[in-house]
């Protein structure tokens, strides 16, 4: 199928994070998907959607569950957490966009634009509240030609 995708309105791109963390003795070590709802440069702004995962992304298709609002400085951070809840490394960062496909003209479609997780995923929220997000296709080179890019 030719991905036919075009930027959802505001046409923003944001940044996103995935997070190995472990060491946490009150949950197993699991994966922190972060994506930044907000554009700025306060790293102390709260503005990112934190979703823990226990799958390595990325896969074809992952499961996540929303957390919490956290500050935007986690985007960035490696190292030791506080209050006794293990540590993080990045595993992956870059840049996401909600997007549209001709062919299901509905903004739960992200493009990601990132080192590991890359490409055009659906996400569909469960009963359980949780996220599945699935892969439906690569970014064309035409895609990337027409699509602006982070900055």
């Amino acid at each position: 199928m030719k991905m036919e995708i075009f930027p959802a309105p505001p046409n923003k791109w944001h940044r996103f994070a995935v997070l190995r963390h472990a060491g946490w003795k009150e949950k197993p070590d699991h994966y922190d998907l972060l994506m930044e709802t907000s554009s700025g440069e306060d790293l102390q702004e709260e503005s990112l959607a934190e979703f823990q995962g226990y799958e390595h992304p990325p896969k074809s298709e992952f499961y996540i569950k929303p957390d919490k609002s956290i500050r935007r400085r986690y985007l960035f951070y490696e190292g030791e957490m506080s209050n006794n809840r293990g540590h993080v490394k990045r595993i992956d960062s870059g840049f996401y966009m909600k997007v549209l496909h001709r062919d299901m003209p509905f903004p739960r479609i992200l493009l990601f634009r990132g080192e590991e997780v890359q490409g055009v995923y659906t996400y569909t929220i469960l009963d359980s509240g949780l996220y599945r997000l699935q892969l439906i296709g690569i970014e064309s080179k035409e895609a990337r030609r027409i699509l602006p890019s982070p900055s």
